[in-house]
């Protein structure tokens, strides 16, 4: 929602974020104030690098297994359906030699 509101020239209806230990230590800024007031940001990979590591992990582990999983299903589902082309062409090709021979025996 940022991003468009700059795209479009117009100025952002709310200001940055303030917080305090009470409410008679809350400072709020005003709405067209600088959202950095120096404080440090941290992100979850820098608070629980191990945790994200693993949730990593896991999430790749399991999109893997899946995608083996449903190729090797994809890849059943293709033979299957070639095998019965096959059957049906083949049996089709059998009753119509068979149809051609009676013809010509009865003429």
């Amino acid at each position: 929602a940022q991003a468009m509101i700059s795209d479009l020239g117009l100025k952002p209806k709310i200001g940055p974020m303030a917080c305090a230990d009470s409410f008679d230590q809350l400072a709020i800024p005003p709405v067209g104030a600088d959202p950095f007031d120096g404080t440090m940001r941290f992100s979850a990979k820098q608070v629980a690098p191990k945790t994200i590591q693993e949730g990593m992990n896991l999430k790749n582990w399991g999109l893997g297994i899946t995608m083996a999983v449903f190729y090797i299903l994809g890849a059943i589902l293709y033979i299957v359906a070639g095998w019965k082309f096959w059957s049906v062409a083949r049996d089709r090709l059998q009753l119509g030699k068979s149809g051609r021979e009676a013809q010509h025996v009865e003429m």
